[in-house]
């Protein structure tokens, strides 16, 4: 059978064609990273990542828990820079809480809330980042970078024309331990009243393009034309966004949503082992990462600054895109049409090939049988991989919870390598039991196909339809023209593979900087298609030498050889990437969780490890029995990171206070209990677990208006409630619970510090070790029990 499209002369066509193909792919992934940072001698209307990055360093020289000595310094240092730019600013103390099925937060946030008076309102505009930090994390790109672009984007706006919209520059608290801070906002305060739109911003890595990850609400094609008209580098796809929609990652994009506001959620997520760590650093933070934040950022808040709010909202989801650095968009209603204009032509393509003679029926249907082998070619190439990097390096497995690895760029490499190998050895397979045009025909109509059923769910076809549009026209072109015609079928089949290339191939190769070696099986949904669709060029750059010099079969083996040999080429950089010597080191730890547990009641404690028991610094410390039931006190860790526990020497530890105070007498139906809780040696966070829900729970924090917590019950009879308090003062914090019982409720205190320097038993681990990104591993927790 002949080819959709053949050279003359192979050697030259294929050696002209790989290269296209990789010139085309590189070009497009190029586009699509970040921008270069601007010097600090740009205009002082624009933004500049040099001027942003000296309020960087300033903000995240060190971790910022909330209630800490460096939160109260961040917060301080935040509201002066907004004075100097000439912001209205004020720091409102408030309690934020959360609430889900049989849990409740709660928190002191101080917000630091500085306005841009509009001239004449429509709406208002909420720019928003948090500065508090996980324990232990300097948090430079979660949310240093977010806060530091807003302080340089507050500035260039008050220099220039005031904005017809008033816009808040918000800078949330208490965001790590349940988005606390913009709960507080949208609650309590009256700029957070009346809703408005928001564009948040996050980080959860150290380098990567920003690009928007989430919108409420979903996809509307009115806020996605800010992204596409207003931002300098817009970045961002509906279906990542529908996606998210469907994940528990929460930001305070989520409790803005929850209070009627609308916006976009915009984040970077390149080097991922660094987040929630102590390298999450200024000196590791990319320039070009901060300046693609903050130029989108002052495009987009600009914009919203000077346009009337009422009519933003299209009301109608829309399709969005990056191509080669810009975003296209277009309402979601012309999803169908297309994926169906997709089929018809892949339908067309494949009736000319039946009546050119170059494919017949039952070898095309192979060819879309073909299309599925190479999914799960992609996926379990790219599965064996990481799970081969494990088998080296077991103890690099926590890294999977943050979503990549220290010192990526070869690791990118090895895995674009092995899914390039494998899918070139499925092609030469396909094409030898189908031939060149059954497998590239029947491919595209089983991507077309597939595109048309995805349609059906908004925003999340184009990368199948779109690319099978373009192929399948290129294909039809091509078996349309006259055979002679080399040339000219040539071009239409490389045109046509135009959109494989831009929607599907290069996409993958961008996203491997967000999905790291863990994620990057799940973007076979992504190579597979693309090398389904890009089979008319691969024919050109992988040509069956025996058509042409018949009798020549060491030559006919020639691409497979070099396929397999780039599987083992890429599998080789990746053992070496990880097994090289000082791969891990102080600025690359290995994630050994260890946590201690002490039992004020009984004297006694256990150390507790998720995942870490085999670790040599871990394991003495994990064996053998304890009575302290440590694991109950924990995070739970993903499946696969066992618990273990093992007795540990009772350190000299002050009990948290657990005051229970007369309840007054107020008439209301139930049982009033009052419990004063707080921490003797200075914890900022609680937990109390009580055995039975009440039926009111108000929580009083000192000095601040008090809150009445939203109770969620569990789905099984009898469960609890967890209470988690951050920012506690040394004053402590009031709770009154109301019971529909007159039994008496046990109610567990635990209070946690970040180290666990000067315990029994304690050697500072290596230098190569480090606490996991759980929010208690490295920690110290000391419990008790009391009836109320």
């Amino acid at each position: 059978m002949d080819a959709v499209a053949a050279p003359p002369r192979p050697r030259i066509g294929a050696l002209a064609a790989a290269a296209a193909l990789l010139a085309a792919v590189g070009g497009a992934v190029w586009a699509s990273g970040p921008p270069s940072p601007v010097p600090d001698s740009a205009p002082e209307d624009a933004f500049s990542a040099e001027r942003a990055a000296v309020h960087l360093e300033a903000v995240a020289a060190e971790p910022r828990p909330p209630g800490s000595g460096h939160h109260a310094a961040a917060r301080d240092l935040i509201a002066e820079e907004l004075e100097q730019a000439g912001l209205e600013v004020e720091v409102p103390a408030a309690v934020g809480t959360t609430s889900s099925p049989g849990r409740v937060s709660a928190a002191a946030a101080e917000n630091v809330v500085g306005v841009l008076p509009g001239t004449a309102p429509t709406g208002r505009v909420v720019v928003a980042a948090h500065y508090d930090t996980v324990p232990g994390s300097p948090g430079a790109g979660d949310d240093g970078a977010g806060v530091a672009a807003m302080l340089e984007t507050a500035r260039a706006m008050a220099a220039g024309p005031a904005p017809r919209n008033d816009v808040v520059f918000l800078f949330t608290d208490a965001e790590e331990p349940g988005l606390l801070g913009a709960e507080a906002f949208t609650s309590q305060h009256p700029l957070g009243q009346d809703g408005g739109t928001v564009l948040n911003w996050e980080g959860r890595g150290s380098s990567g393009p920003s690009s928007v990850f989430r919108s409420a609400p979903l996809n509307d094609l009115g806020l996605v034309r800010v992204l596409a008209q207003d931002a300098p580098h817009p970045r961002g796809d509906s279906s990542t966004a529908a996606f998210f929609a469907d994940q528990p990652y929460d930001t305070d994009m989520t409790a803005f949503a929850n209070a009627g506001f609308s916006g976009l959620d915009s984040a970077f997520g390149g080097d991922a082992a660094r987040y929630h760590s102590a390298q999450d650093t200024v000196e590791n933070l990319s320039r070009a990462s901060l300046q693609h934040h903050g130029a989108n950022m002052l495009g987009m808040a600009r914009a919203l600054g000077d346009r009337d709010l009422d009519g933003l909202e299209a009301g109608e989801p829309a399709t969005y895109f990056g191509a080669a650095g810009r975003l296209v968009a277009y309402p979601s209603s012309l999803d169908l049409p297309i994926g169906a204009a997709a089929l018809a032509l892949s339908l067309a393509a494949a009736a000319a090939a039946r009546v050119r003679r170059t494919a017949t029926v039952p070898r095309m249907l192979g060819g879309a049988v073909a299309a599925a082998a190479a999914a799960a070619l992609a996926y379990g190439a790219a599965l064996a991989l990481w799970r081969g990097v494990l088998l080296l390096r077991p103890e690099l497995a926590p890294l999977a919870m943050v979503g990549d690895l220290y010192r990526p760029g070869w690791l990118r490499a090895a895995s674009i390598m092995v899914t390039a190998g494998v899918l070139a050895a499925w092609y030469l397979a396909a094409r030898r039991l189908l031939g060149p045009a059954a497998t590239a025909v029947g491919g595209t109509v089983a991507v077309a196909a597939l595109g048309t059923l995805s349609a059906l769910a908004p925003g999340v076809s184009h990368s199948y339809t779109l690319p099978a549009l373009s192929a399948a026209t290129g294909m039809l072109a091509a078996l349309l023209l006259p055979r002679g015609w080399w040339a000219a079928r040539t071009a239409a089949v490389a045109l046509g593979s135009v959109g494989a290339v831009l929607l599907l191939v290069a996409p993958a190769v961008s996203a491997l900087t967000e999905t790291g070696l863990p994620g990057a099986p799940a973007l076979a949904l992504l190579w597979a298609p693309g090398a389904v669709l890009l089979a008319p060029v691969l024919q050109i750059a992988l040509p069956d030498t025996r058509r042409v010099r018949a009798g020549r079969e060491g030559r006919a083996r020639g691409p497979l050889v070099t396929a397999l040999a780039l599987v083992a080429a890429g599998a080789a950089v990746a053992a070496v990437t990880v097994l090289r010597p000082g791969y891990t080191d102080a600025g690359h730890p290995v994630p050994a969780d260890l946590a201690y547990v002490l039992d004020a009641d009984t004297g006694e404690a256990a150390w507790a490890t998720r995942g870490a028991g085999d670790h040599p610094w871990v394991a003495d410390r994990v064996a053998g029995d304890t009575p302290v039931d440590a694991g109950s006190l924990l995070v739970s860790a993903p499946p696969g990171f066992a618990l273990e526990e093992g007795p540990a020497g009772a350190a000299d530890l002050a009990a948290p206070v657990a005051e229970v105070r007369p309840a007054p007498e107020d008439g209301v139906a139930g049982r009033e209990a009052v419990l004063r809780v707080g921490s003797d040696r200075g914890a900022g966070d609680l937990r109390v677990d009580l055995e039975r829900v009440p039926e009111e729970l108000v929580i009083a924090y000192p000095g601040l208006p008090e809150r009445t917590a939203e109770l969620q019950r569990g789905a099984s009879e009898g469960q609890g409630l967890h209470l988690s308090l951050s920012a506690v003062p040394e004053e402590g914090v009031e709770l009154r619970m109301r019971f529909d019982t007159e039994e008496e409720v046990e109610v567990r205190v635990t209070d946690r510090t970040h180290g666990l320097e000067g315990l029994p038993g304690h050697s500072a681990p290596p230098g190569d070790v480090g606490p996991w990104v759980l929010s208690d591993s490295h920690s110290t927790l000391v419990t008790r029990a009391v009836r109320i």
